[in-house]
C-alpha cells in the first residue's frame, strides 16, 4: 500500500535530521574524532523573517516561544525596532519580524553531507539508488521499499532523499 498522508507515524525514529549550521559545528568531533574530516565552514548571519498579518505574527510568537525553550536565540522584533536595526525596510504593513542571529546562515553542506555519506558507508550503511514505487507497513510503520525493477528493500531506517520528487514518494 502506498504511504499516505494520513499513515500512522512510528513512535520512535532511527534518523534525525538536524540544523546543518548546528551539525557545522565541531562536526569533526561529532563524527568520532577522525582527523581525515574536515572542519566545515559556516557563515553566521541571520534570516529575517516578516509578518505581514496577524495571524503570520502570531505563528512567528507560537515558533519564539518553542525555539526559545530549545535554547535557539530567535527575537520577535516590532516595525520600531527593525527600523532601527535595518533602515533600508520598509515596514509600513509590517506587524513584526522575526530573527535569530544564532546558528543560522550558510554552511558548506555538500562536504558535510559526503562525510555523511562516507561514515555511514565504514559503519555497514548501503545507498541505493533507484525508483521507489511502493512502501509497505509493519505495525504501522513503514518497513520496506518496493523498487521498480520489483526488488524490495528492508531498513532500520528510510530517508527520503528524492529531492524535488520528495512528495511524489511520501504519497
Amino acid at each position: 500500500m502506498p504511504i499516505s498522508s494520513d499513515a500512522p507515524q512510528c513512535d520512535s525514529y532511527d534518523v534525525v535530521i538536524v540544523g546543518g549550521a548546528v551539525m557545522g559545528r565541531n562536526f569533526r568531533e561529532r563524527l568520532g574524532g577522525d582527523p581525515e574530516i574536515p572542519d566545515i565552514f559556516t557563515h553566521h548571519f541571520g534570516y529575517m523573517y516578516l509578518a505581514g498579518d496577524e495571524r503570520f505574527a502570531e505563528t512567528f510568537r507560537r515558533n519564539q516561544a518553542v525555539q526559545s525553550e530549545l535554547g535557539a536565540g530567535t527575537r520577535i522584533m516590532n516595525p520600531a525596532e527593525i527600523t532601527d536595526d535595518y533602515p533600508f525596510y520598509n515596514v509600513d504593513d509590517i506587524i513584526c519580524g522575526s530573527r535569530n542571529l544564532t546558528d543560522e546562515g550558510c554552511f558548506d553542506s555538500g562536504t558535510m553531507f559526503d562525510w555523511w555519506r562516507r561514515k555511514a558507508r565504514q559503519n555497514g550503511a548501503e545507498q541505493v539508488t533507484d525508483e521507489v514505487v511502493d512502501l509497505a507497513f509493519d505495525s504501522g510503520c513503514v518497513s520496506c521499499a518496493v523498487l521498480a525493477p520489483g526488488e524490495t528493500v528492508r531498513y532500520g531506517a528510510l530517508v527520503n532523499a528524492a529531492g524535488p520528487h520528495a512528495a511524489v514518494v511520501a504519497r
